[in-house]
């Protein structure tokens, strides 16, 4: 099962672009250990951008579960590789996104929905896949 993340990739895109442009109007002139690094609407930012992002979340693993209900299926697996975000070559504005992503929260909101209705979940490693 796929899940269109083109919510999700514009929310961080929206968050980045608002970031460096804080980021850009704070640090202007000042060295690489001087000055501040937050502010009250950084913060603010933040946290709307997490919470956003955990709703997106949260919709996105009760569909995945209510679908496996419906279909009667009674086991999930999902594959998964150690260390697969870092280590793969992109260029650096698609890499930005990729990162930010939070998949293993996803990957437990799976497991705590399914299993509080019934359905197992496996997490298995899949090192034989392309990139």
């Amino acid at each position: 099962m796929l899940i269109k993340g083109t919510r999700l990739k514009s929310i961080n895109q929206y968050y980045n672009k608002l970031k460096g442009k804080y980021m850009s109007i704070i640090r202007n002139g000042k060295g690489p250990k001087e000055g501040i690094f937050n502010t009250k609407r950084m913060i603010s930012l933040d946290r709307k951008r997490n919470n956003r992002v955990m709703d997106f979340l949260h919709k996105a693993s009760a569909k995945v579960v209510e679908i496996a209900l419906v279909r009667n299926i009674d086991t999930i697996i999902i594959g998964r590789n150690i260390g697969w975000k870092l280590e793969v070559d992109m260029q650096k504005a698609n890499k930005q996104t990729f990162i930010q992503i939070p998949y293993s929260t996803f990957i437990e909101m799976i497991r705590y929905k399914a299993e509080r209705k019934g359905v197992q979940v496996i997490d298995r490693e899949e090192s034989y896949t392309s990139k």
